[in-house]
């Protein structure tokens, strides 16, 4: 064994990187995981990533809150 892959390790990792691609698209066929040297890259939206969509939404709530919008700032 020692530092020597199993011979399926390459199989292996191609059908969960072809899972994972296939859940990320969620229905789309725009392609989110991508090959890029020296690996792969995960192409989406900032929308689609929860610590960017909470500054948005905090942002939001705060410009509503100094708006004086208190019921738009409590349902960001």
């Amino acid at each position: 064994m020692g530092d020597d892959p199993p011979p399926t390790a390459e199989h292996t990792v191609a059908a969960y990187l072809s899972r994972i691609s296939r859940i990320l698209r969620d229905g789309s066929a725009r392609e989110v995981l991508l090959t890029a040297s020296p690996g792969y890259l995960l192409d989406i939206g900032r929308d689609r990533v929860d610590a960017f969509r909470f500054e948005q939404l905090v942002a939001e709530a705060a410009a509503a809150a100094g708006r004086g919008d208190d019921n738009k700032a409590a349902r960001c």
